[in-house]
């Protein structure tokens, strides 16, 4: 019996107790737990003839029992855990995943000297280092209290993402085969949280995230559950109590060519852009430098003679108060930004960097310096605040009106589009009519504007089904911050009803009631390119109508006689934007002219139009130079 293993529940309490045994003093070794001694099948796990007489099996698992609890047999823990001076009780290999502590052949000094080789690499690679100072750190969040949180790579194949997950697997243990410390994806839920109860505190890697097929929605589950402490309420086996599974915290590192986040970090999984920290590849300058670490196929890398002794020595060196100082240190060389996500994501920035500091004690290297400047490259760029649901859900309105247009016609195009009655009357055009635009109006109208655009009041399903289901909004997180802009209007009356929606008159029949909708006023553009510079926006034809369907009057300059017309506000550009003559095949010409000391400006539809000033200051030779502009509204034309 080569130790007795303490195994202990979700709660911490002890719930078993296990026996490391071999046939012989260098033999393979075995863990045999109640069970297998009570049955005695732990005789065929370890290659012995055990009789079946149950005296013979009584008496041989007493005798291991008796032999196990010994004084002179240590007691180790399943799990990494650490003791009551703050040192990490290191178990014995067989209790964890496969891999994990294993080191590799030759001795220590070897080991630490080819860790000194790669991290000479990793210093000109700051995601590299970034990586391997993750890891370093892992065992020590849990008892310091720091989030735990994932470290994704993506990116092109052949970026060196495995490399570096690799890299990281490689200082606890053996990474290099299949089954080892790094893992991938090609897992269940239930396997990856087993699996990461045994690990307790150590970190884990899994590679290739295509293989999982997790939809964005799985992805954010698994992602909440196991940065949450991986814990599970089950059912005992017998009986009717319950147990909690065991708990892991710490850092998973993954790799894959997409993002796990993507189509995520909005609604009710926005708290996951503080949980995961996503590095773009490359990771690697070349395809050499991957393969030096890595190695190659009959060439192995630099790995195959160190992995496991960095982090074995990591154990035997470093405390909780040891992790603490250095991660102090840490804290001083990167400030916390005020933003909530930022700041989450600067604190384990912290930790990536005092797991360098680590390691550059131990070989005597430059890791840290490497992590800082990723970490100061990462925060630069995503140290801003996410963009809150409400926004998002602007963005959309505005994306799907400009879109869709013909599905979100002005409260004027939507009666015009319901009325019966003939457009012509005796030859001429009814000047009651509105001209719709050109694309029309969709059968399946999505919303109504207002005719000056003051607002636009969007249907219930569209609303739902259009607008927040396609990209994962949290409606009522969205309304609730639009209504507190002042942005949602509701009538108070709705409002106490717990509704987010509002009567809206669309119809021009009074006897038809409002319809409820999500009525916006939509916030101007903060967009310097929204608009041409200098040029006025041109008017909407739908603006010639007004709600009560009459007609809008021009206004245009008043003259006195014999008096000068005076300069208005705004004086006209003294080179017209566009020197093209206006089309003057129909009766009227423009609505308007400018006229001040300088010269006179037609004013068009679109554009304005250089003409002569009047030869004479009284009130004839006035209204002979405006009649001969042809001033005027042309309604046939539009202007």
């Amino acid at each position: 019996v080569h130790a007795r293993i303490v195994r202990r529940d979700g709660t911490g309490r002890q719930a078993a107790t296990e026996f490391l045994v071999s046939a012989e003093l260098d033999g393979p070794r075995v863990i045999i737990g109640h069970l297998a001694l009570h049955d005695g099948s732990w005789a065929n796990a370890l290659g012995l003839a055990l009789a079946d007489d149950p005296k013979v099996v009584q008496a041989a698992a007493s005798a291991i029992r008796e032999h196990g609890h010994g004084g002179e047999v240590p007691e180790r823990e399943a799990v990494p855990r650490p003791d009551d001076t703050g040192k990490i009780r290191v178990p014995v290999p067989e209790s964890l995943s496969a891999g994990y502590l294993a080191c590799a052949p030759g001795g220590r000094a070897v080991g630490l000297d080819g860790w000194r080789r790669i991290i000479a690499l990793a210093a000109g690679s700051p995601k590299l280092a970034a990586v391997i100072g993750a890891s370093a750190f892992g065992p020590f969040m849990e008892p310091l209290g720091c989030q735990s949180y994932w470290l994704e790579m993506f990116g092109d194949p052949g970026q060196g993402k495995t490399t570096a997950l690799k890299a990281g697997a490689g200082v606890w243990g053996n990474s290099l085969v299949k089954g080892g410390t790094c893992l991938s994806w090609n897992d269940t839920a239930i396997g990856l949280g087993r699996h990461l109860g045994k690990l307790g505190i150590l970190p884990a890697f899994l590679d290739e995230q295509g293989m999982a097929d997790f939809p964005p929605a799985k992805w954010g589950r698994t992602i909440f559950e196991t940065t949450e402490g991986n814990i599970r309420l089950t059912a005992e086996a017998k009986g009717t109590g319950t147990r909690l599974s065991l708990p892991w915290n710490g850092v998973l590192c993954t790799s894959g060519n997409g993002r796990v986040t993507a189509g995520l970090g909005s609604g009710k999984y926005a708290g996951l852009l503080r949980r995961i920290i996503s590095v773009p590849s490359p990771f690697t300058r070349s395809g050499a430098e991957a393969e030096l670490i890595g190695g190659r196929p009959g060439a192995p890398g630099l790995l195959a003679g160190c992995f496991g002794h960095l982090g074995s020595e990591i154990l035997d060196r470093y405390g909780v108060a040891d992790a603490e100082r250095l991660l102090t240190a840490a804290a001083g060389l990167l400030d916390l930004p005020e933003e909530a996500v930022p700041r989450t994501l600067a604190k384990h920035l912290h930790c990536q960097l005092a797991g360098a500091s680590m390691v550059d004690e131990i070989l005597g290297t430059s890791l840290r310096d490497a992590v800082l400047l990723f970490a100061d490259d990462y925060l630069a760029e995503h140290g801003g605040a996410p963009e809150h649901d409400a926004d998002r859900l602007i963005a959309a309105i505005r994306e799907a009106m400009a879109r869709e247009p013909a599905r979100w016609p002005t409260r004027s195009e939507y009666r015009e589009h319901r009325q019966a009655r003939p457009d012509w009357i005796d030859g001429h055009r009814d000047p009651a009519r509105l001209e719709l635009p050109q694309h029309g109006v969709d059968r399946h109208v999505a919303g109504v504007r207002a005719d000056d655009d003051a607002w636009v009041a969007v249907f219930r399903e569209p609303f739902h089904a259009e607008l927040c289901e396609p990209i994962g909004l949290d409606e009522s997180v969205a309304l609730g911050e639009l209504h507190k802009r002042g942005v949602l209007r509701v009538a108070k009356s709705w409002r106490a009803r717990g509704e987010w929606q509002t009567p809206v008159r669309i119809e021009a029949d009074p006897a038809k009631a409002p319809l409820p909708m999500y009525q916006l006023t939509l916030p101007p553009v903060d967009d310097d390119q929204a608009e041409g510079p200098g040029l006025p926006s041109p008017p909407s034809r739908a603006h010639a109508k007004s709600d009560a369907d009459e007609p809008q009057t021009p206004q245009t300059m008043q003259v006195r006689a014999g008096a000068v017309p005076q300069t208005p506000p705004q004086t006209p550009p003294q080179t017209p934007p566009q020197t093209q003559a206006p089309d003057r095949s129909g009766r009227f010409a423009a609505p308007a002219v400018v006229v001040d000391v300088d010269g006179g400006y037609l004013a068009g539809t679109d554009q304005l139009e250089v003409v002569a000033l009047p030869e004479g200051d009284g009130l004839a030779a006035v209204l002979e130079y405006a009649a001969g502009l042809r001033l005027g509204l042309d309604r046939e034309r539009g202007h």
